[in-house]
């Protein structure tokens, strides 16, 4: 992994020396009081405050009955009783709408013959102006219907960053709600903040500690189907704006701590570097990735390592091209090494590939079915008697019976070779597989480099309404090698269910049956996840 330490480096710098500056017409915080804070997850995020609500920011206060602040466009609205000053004095209205960027905001008086409407500037907030309102100036998102994300008493705003709630209450993924002493949310109109650079879960309750416009430090309560047990994960986001970013996690496993690091670069706007690293629990590998994407075809560099294995490649790929009526066609060609000491036969080769890819256009088929279809070819040629390689044929018809009834069918012809010539019985020597019933596979003697995958699959899904879910399948799977638990099972039968609680989560689950296949009935475990 000593290798993985400058690419490491190299990218913190970048990111670090990339930092954008924060706004400065922006107030630091915004710190939000009263009986009942809320913050709704509407586009943007929504904070409302209701029973003697307080804003304060800058040296000014917002005093109202109630006020709701619009986190992605940093807009204040403000109703019943508004009061907004400083020490040297202050305004009065009904309502009030203000915008925290640029300090310019509109006030609503209720006290003349008729409804009268001003504008003002918070650098001379007493200076008003009679103006008629802009349309809209009042409105905010509305919340009908949805479940507050986090409630409490006090929040505090670092706009276009983040909220803090004190003492607050979290909805968490399974509908819940918990009590928490501090909880910390971050808005920041950044996709990189959704990035991770952990392994995928069962579940994973996100908890912000920390963070800023740029920055995000969290823990993750986990639970992995598979390992059968709850753990606790850590990461950190650094990001540049839409720049780049870099992230680092810590998750304890039963064979240790695992490290990721994920990390991306926007050198130009033609041209971005990506670094993928991991060690621990008994992982060690790192990829970097540099690409050059062009009008019709994208360039890319690929350096890894894993283990004692080292590669090279350089691709040329072109983007899906349109064949008049008839489809999309592309086509990628590499140029590899490899490195390994003790690697056989050499401890080095290199390797030429080509891949094609074709897809065809959805047609309409028979008794009003949707048809499609791909082909797929890839082949590698290496530097000592070796070729390595694929190619995928698959069809599939779908047609809506009813508003609520669909079905979906396809079929799937996969085959692979990787073949050594005159050395083939080298690398595929004749000791048969031992089978789950303790006896060995003796036809797969036969086997010399070359599988077939034969796949024939329907699918009926059922959706009466946006809470329910419900998806059945058979598959029927007809491959070489392939015998009685080695391999995949020849007939299957699924279901999974997705049920949505009012204004809770997303419970959904599944299982399969294989009809005895290696003497089992079942798959050996359900399948089961929760989303908000």
């Amino acid at each position: 992994m000593r290798r993985i330490a400058p690419l490491v480096l190299a990218v913190v710098a970048t990111l670090v020396a990339g930092r954008a500056m924060a706004r400065a017409a922006l107030p630091a915080r915004v710190d939000v009081r009263a009986q009942s804070v809320q913050l709704y997850l509407t586009q943007p995020a929504l904070l409302t405050a209701a029973g003697g609500a307080t804003a304060a920011f800058g040296g000014y206060l917002l005093a109202a009955g109630a006020l709701r602040y619009d986190l992605g466009r940093n807009r204040v609205v403000a109703s019943g009783g508004v009061a907004l000053g400083d020490r040297t004095g202050g305004i009065r209205g009904a309502a009030c709408a203000l915008d925290l960027d640029s300090g310019k905001g509109t006030l609503l008086r209720l006290d003349g013959a008729l409804p009268a409407t001003y504008a003002f500037d918070l650098q001379h907030p007493q200076s008003l102006a009679a103006s008629p309102p802009e349309p809209g100036v009042f409105e905010t998102q509305e919340t009908g219907g949805l479940r507050p994300f986090v409630a409490g008493k006090h929040a505090v705003v670092a706009p276009n960053a983040n909220v803090r709630f004190s003492n607050a209450r979290v909805t968490t993924e399974t509908g819940l709600s918990l009590p928490s002493p501090s909880y910390l949310y971050t808005f920041a109109a950044n996709p990189a903040f959704a990035q991770s650079s952990l392994p995928g879960t069962t579940f994973d309750q996100p908890y912000a500690l920390a963070g800023n416009g740029d920055s995000l430090l969290a823990a993750h309560v986990r639970y992995d189907a598979t390992a059968g047990r709850p753990t606790l994960g850590l990461d950190g986001h650094l990001v540049d704006q839409s720049r780049g970013y870099l992230i680092a996690s810590a998750l304890p496993t039963t064979l240790g701590v695992r490290f990721d690091l994920a990390g991306y670069r926007q050198l130009t706007p033609t041209l971005a570097e990506s670094l993928n690293a991991a060690t621990g629990a008994g992982l060690g590998y790192a990829l970097y990735q540099l690409q050059k994407t062009n009008a019709a075809t994208t360039t890319t560099l690929l350096l890894s390592q894993q283990g004692g294995l080292q590669t090279a490649d350089l691709r040329l790929s072109t983007l899906n091209r349109a064949i008049g009526r008839a489809g999309y066609v592309k086509f990628a060609f590499d140029l590899g090494y490899d490195h390994e000491p003790g690697m056989q036969p050499y401890p080095q080769d290199a390797r030429a590939s080509l891949e094609g890819h074709y897809v065809t256009p959805n047609l309409t088929g028979p008794f009003g079915t949707t048809l499609s279809g791909s082909f797929d070819y890839a082949a590698t040629l290496f530097d000592f008697p070796r070729e390595r390689g694929s190619s995928r044929e698959y069809a599939s018809a779908s047609r809506r019976i009813t508003r609520t009834l669909g079905l979906f069918g396809s079929v799937q012809y996969l085959q692979t070779f990787d073949r050594y010539g005159q050395n083939e019985s080298t690398y595929y020597p004749t000791t048969p597989p031992l089978l789950p019933n303790g006896l060995f596979y003796y036809g797969y003697s036969a086997f010399a480099g070359a599988a077939t995958y034969r796949t024939y699959a329907l699918q009926a899904t059922y959706a009466p309404s946006p809470a329910l879910n419900l998806v059945v399948n058979l598959v029927r799977e007809k491959d070489w090698p392939q015998y009685d638990g080695y391999g995949l099972p020849q007939q299957s039968a699924g279901f999974d269910l997705r049920l949505r609680a009012p204004g809770g989560p997303t419970f959904e689950v599944g299982r399969t049956f294989i009809f005895g296949w290696g003497g089992k009935q079942w798959s050996p475990a359900y399948t089961f996840s929760v989303a908000p």
